[in-house]
């Protein structure tokens, strides 16, 4: 297959899933980046969650975008627990960009992927149905959404309002 052929749309779901190239378009032109990515995410688990299973708790952190800038700022240097801030930054990139295409429904493979998904009747202050830890906010349509939406601060998950 050549890229000329990932770049047509595809026909159906199937298709579109074979047309996404993540091993030989990603993973084989990365793998130690990859890797280091993989080795931060172990130790950022054992760090803010000690002794639990491998997860991405969402609601110890939300602001993927400044924190990938202070660890782009720090550009070839380690950090306190041995890990270059370059691994740290591209863990807090891939994080946005998991939450980006979240946020506009764009994330089939994500059980986070609600605004396309996912259309509650909440009241402004209900908790959210996901993560039930606090009080989800009401926003006002903004792009990349067409209305009115809730978002939870902590795990940033996003509900329509009918």
């Amino acid at each position: 297959m050549t890229a000329a052929d990932y770049l047509q749309p595809p026909l159906d779901k199937h298709a579109a899933r074979k047309a996404t190239p993540v091993f030989s378009g990603v993973l084989a032109y990365f793998p130690d980046a990859i890797n280091a990515i993989a080795r931060c995410s172990m130790a950022g688990n054992e760090q803010h969650n000690p002794g639990t299973e491998l997860h991405w708790d969402r609601a110890k952190s939300g602001d993927e975008k400044d924190a990938c800038t202070r660890h782009l700022m720090q550009t070839g240097t380690m950090d306190e627990e041995d890990i270059l801030h370059d691994t740290k930054a591209g863990w807090r990139a891939l994080a946005n960009l998991q939450k980006v295409l979240e946020g506009r429904g764009e994330a089939p493979l994500s059980p986070y992927n609600k605004i396309k998904t996912e259309t509650l009747n909440p009241r402004e202050g209900d908790l959210c149905p996901h993560c039930r830890l606090d009080t989800l906010e009401h926003r006002v349509a903004t792009p990349p959404y067409s209305d009115d939406h809730l978002i939870c601060p902590h795990c940033d998950s996003t509900y329509c309002i009918p």
